[in-house]
């Protein structure tokens, strides 16, 4: 089938917010981890966790697949596409990203510099060396390495027009985050320079481009009556990708999250009943207010996690124990503040961005 040809289910995509879901409960996960002292019961316990981080890279491949899908949606040939592009992605994305930044100035860094300040909020840090250090947000340099993506998003959107071309995209993107990965790290001192850089990451993304023409091409999440037998070995496959995750770092465990998103497409998947619930769905629709500002909460949680524990006398616990206690509290409050971040913010500043375009597009008429 031709990909100029096919078409695509341009509604509501409920398995897209139910990845982003799990995405951030992963995220949540490992970070939450990192706060609890103690021994593991698991020796390669901390270890394992730490491969949950890979819910960034999750999310920079569903971001990869829903812009493409947004543009298709709005009509890429449509007048103004650049400006309204970026008119959405920046009332998308900075106010929220504002208010994150002197939260966390105020309350964790104020001991910080101006530079460091307006590095982070005009979120150029990522271009030092020791951006790690700089930016005042712990989250920060995925938001930058996102951001810079966004910002050759019509360059992309020209150059991946079928299948063909983001397959490509995604080996040649491949090739530079492993010679990056391999030689970089003989001209800068950072080893956290190297993994939190665009050349490292946005491969990711790539991968996510190449599996919305894949979905446009085959229509993945449109057939109804897929073979039992294809369904199931996607099932396997993504099952085994997501225990591949746990012994593969960066670029490889991010192939790995591929089956697992294929998967989910899949109407007559398991995995796709599983990552649709609303639950994870609703963590999905509020993943960006959670994402943000999940470490403020943690960091007010501190104290009173450690009370919790000596009331349950627990203080001298495995890890893996006060962990499971932890999130039983740590996710419904993370999820409500999600919820009232978004409805409050969130959906304001996209209203007025929608709005401003209208402006702009009448006043071109």
């Amino acid at each position: 089938m031709n990909d100029d040809k096919s078409q695509i289910n341009l509604k509501y995509l409920d398995y897209i917010d139910g990845l982003k879901g799990i995405a951030i409960i992963m995220i949540l996960i490992f970070h939450a981890s990192l706060a609890i002292q103690g021994e593991t019961y698991f020796l390669n316990f901390r270890e394992k966790v730490e491969h949950l981080s890979r819910g960034v890279h999750l999310f920079f491949i569903i971001s990869g697949f829903s812009l493409f899908h947004s543009a298709l949606q709005e009509g890429v040939k449509k007048k103004f596409f650049a400006i309204r592009f970026y008119i959405k992605r920046f009332f998308r994305i900075f106010p929220l990203w504002w208010m994150a930044v002197i939260l966390y100035r105020f309350q964790f860094t104020n001991d910080e510099s101006v530079f460091h300040f307006l590095a982070t909020f005009f979120l150029f840090f990522g271009i030092f060396e020791n951006a790690w250090t700089i930016c005042i947000v712990p989250v920060g340099w995925s938001l930058f390495v996102e951001e810079s993506f966004y910002l050759f998003f019509p360059l992309w959107k020209k150059i991946f027009t079928n299948s063909i071309t983001s397959l490509i995209g995604v080996i040649l993107s491949f090739l530079i985050a492993i010679i990056w990965y391999e030689f970089a790290g003989n001209y800068f001192k950072s080893s956290h320079f190297l993994a939190i850089h665009p050349l490292g990451n946005y491969y990711a993304f790539f991968c996510g481009i190449f599996l919305f023409f894949l979905n446009r091409k085959f229509l993945i999440d449109s057939i109804d009556n897929m073979n039992w037998f294809i369904v199931r070995a996607v099932e396997f496959f993504a099952i085994v990708g997501i225990i591949m995750i746990f012994y593969y770092d960066r670029v490889a465990g991010t192939l790995f999250l591929l089956p697992f998103f294929i998967s989910s497409m899949l109407k007559q998947s398991i995995i796709r009943h599983i990552v649709c619930n609303k639950i994870i769905r609703m963590f999905g629709a509020c993943c960006y207010s959670i994402y943000l500002f999940h470490g403020l909460i943690q960091g007010y949680l501190y104290y009173y996690e450690y009370q919790l524990f000596d009331l349950l006398n627990i203080r001298t616990a495995f890890v893996e124990y006060k962990l499971f206690i932890t999130l039983f509290f740590y996710f419904p409050i993370c999820l409500a503040f999600g919820m009232f971040s978004r409805a409050l913010f969130e959906k304001k500043s996209i209203n007025y961005g929608k709005k401003l375009i209208s402006k702009l597009e009448l006043s071109k008429c």
